[in-house]
C-alpha cells in the first residue's frame, strides 16, 4: 500500500485544528482521519483495491477528500471528475480511461458506485501496478476538443509534500459559466 503514514502523523499532531470548511461546517483533522478509515472500509467492501481504475465523481467535499486519500492508500488508479461534467463527457472519459469502477459522492455526501465490468489493460496502468503505486488520470479537452487523458504516478507526485513547509490556508472554488 502507498505509505501515507507521514501524512496521518501530521494530521494527528494537529487533530483538533480545522482541516476543511464546507457549506458552513468545519471538519478537523481528527474527523478527516476517521473519515479516511471509513472510506477505506467502504472501498474494500466494494472490491476497490490496488490497481483498480476508478472514477471519483464529486465536488471538493470532505467525503470526497477522505475517499481520495483512502483510494491513494489502497493504490487505486484515480480518475477524478467533477459532478458538473456532462453525461457525454463522462462516457467519453470512461471509455478512454477504461474505468473498472465508478464512484459518485452526492451533495449530501452519500457514496454510490458500481463496477463497470471492464478490465483496464493499458501498459501505463501495468507499470503503476508493478510499482505498487497510486495512479492519477487527468483529462484535458485537447486542442481538437476531444478529451485526452494523462496518467500520472500519484505516489511520485506526493513525494514533494513529505518535506515540511509553512502551513497555508487554501480556498477551493469552481467558477461556472452562465448559461
Amino acid at each position: 500500500m502507498t505509505d501515507l503514514s507521514w501524512l496521518f502523523e501530521r494530521f494527528e499532531a494537529v487533530a483538533d485544528r480545522p482541516a476543511i470548511v464546507w457549506n458552513g461546517a468545519t471538519y478537523d483533522y481528527a474527523w478527516l482521519t476517521r473519515a479516511v478509515a471509513e472510506a477505506e472500509r467502504d472501498l474494500e467492501a466494494r472490491g476497490i483495491g490496488a490497481g483498480t481504475v476508478v472514477r471519483l465523481e464529486a465536488d471538493f467535499s470532505p467525503r470526497a477528500i477522505a475517499t481520495l486519500l483512502a483510494m491513494t492508500g489502497r493504490e487505486a488508479i484515480i480518475a477524478p471528475s467533477l459532478r458538473t461534467a456532462s453525461q457525454a463527457a463522462k462516457e467519453t472519459t470512461s471509455e478512454i480511461a477504461a474505468l473498472e469502477h465508478e464512484l459518485a459522492i452526492a451533495p449530501d455526501e452519500t457514496v454510490t458506485g458500481a463496477a463497470t465490468g471492464r478490465r483496464a489493460e493499458h501498459p501505463f496502468y501495468g507499470t503503476l501496478r508493478e510499482r505498487g503505486h497510486t495512479g492519477l488520470v487527468l483529462f484535458s479537452s485537447g486542442s481538437s476538443g476531444t478529451p485526452k487523458g494523462a496518467v500520472h504516478d500519484f505516489g511520485r507526485l506526493l513525494e514533494k509534500f513529505k518535506v515540511r513547509r509553512e502551513a497555508l490556508r487554501t480556498l477551493n472554488f469552481q467558477i461556472g459559466r452562465a448559461h
